[in-house]
Parts: structure tokens; sequence; C-alpha cells
């Protein structure tokens, strides 16, 4: 393992050229040494290469025990790799979705996974209504009001999961209140 030492620590030198060498040194031989493709992904993703990442953490083999959360870095690579892109945007927040329909998830991760693609497709969805037969996202016709119907759905199952009780309100109060509430009336 010293080639995985030496990648962890050209990368907290900030040496991401070095890093992504020793990374690939490591996971070539072994994917299974699941350190190796999270710190590619790491190195790939702070060079604006979100496909390079999603590859990388797609080779953690799916009898790993780090697989699962491999899957959701992913989803998360690729939100990072959709904002930074902007065009281009809605087939990566669909395979996202696709993945993350795909994930057993434990309901409260399941809640807050769903709760980001949403807000992300929210901002891409038409304000026009849904063509009929169009390709649902997670359950929901691609147009901004389903969309954020689903948002709220899944910040108000999350405000349930949740045992903190000022999670729970930060989670479901922004949603209720409206564009005047922000005034400080005081």
């Amino acid at each position: 393992m010293p080639k995985l030492a030496l990648a962890a620590a050209a990368e907290c030198l900030g040496r991401d050229d070095l890093a992504r060498v020793h990374y690939e040194l490591v996971a070539r031989p072994d994917p299974a040494i699941a350190d190796a493709p999270f710190g590619r992904a790491r190195v790939a993703l702070r060079a604006g290469q979100a496909a390079v990442a999603t590859t990388a953490l797609d080779a953690v083999p799916v009898v790993s025990s780090h697989r699962l959360t491999a899957q959701l870095a992913t989803v998360e690579a690729e939100l990072a790799g959709a904002r930074r892109l902007g065009n281009g945007t809605e087939p990566r927040l669909r395979a996202s979705a696709a993945r993350v329909e795909r994930l057993p998830l434990d309901p409260a991760t399941d809640a807050s996974v769903r709760a980001t693609l949403f807000s992300a497709a929210v901002d891409l969805a038409p304000t026009t209504p849904a063509q009929p037969g169009g390709a649902p996202f997670l359950g929901r016709p691609f147009h901004e009001r389903e969309l954020r119907e689903g948002l709220e759905q899944c910040l108000r199952t999350s405000a349930r999961l949740t045992s903190d009780p000022d999670e729970r309100i930060e989670l479901v109060e922004p949603r209720e209140r409206g564009p005047a509430s922000d005034l400080d009336v005081t």
C-alpha cells in the first residue's frame, strides 16, 4: 500500500497530477481497493473532469461494501459536472435519477438524494405543461410544478425521518415561507 500512501500524501500537498498517477497505479491491478477510485474521483472533480470521476467510481466492484457509497458519489459527480457544463444537463440529471432509482437506499438517504436531484431539475424544467408521453423524472413529469411538488415531498419525508427538531424546521420552513417572509419587520 505504499503507492496509496503516496497518492494520499500528494493529494494533501495539492499535487493532484502526482496523486492521480499513484491512485491509477493502485486501482489498475486491484479495483477492490476502494480508496483508489475515490481518490481518483476527487482528483478528477477538482480538474473539472466529472466523466473521469464517474468512470473511476463505477470501477468499485459490485461485491464491495463501498459500492453503494461509490454510486452515491457518482451521482454527486454527475451533478457537479452538470452544473459546470450548463448545457446538456438534463441527460446527466436523468442518468443520475435512473441510477438512484436502482440503488437500495434507506428512506432518509433516498429522500435526501432525490431532493437534490429534484432541486437541480427544477432549474431546468420548462414552465409550460409537460408533453404527453414525455419521460418521467423520478416518477414525475418533467415540468417545473411537478418537480417542485416532488422536491417538497422529499423534504417533508426527510423532515419526518430526522430526530433533530431544528433540522426538521430547516427542511420544511423555507418551502412554506413566501418571498415576503424574508423581510425583517422587527
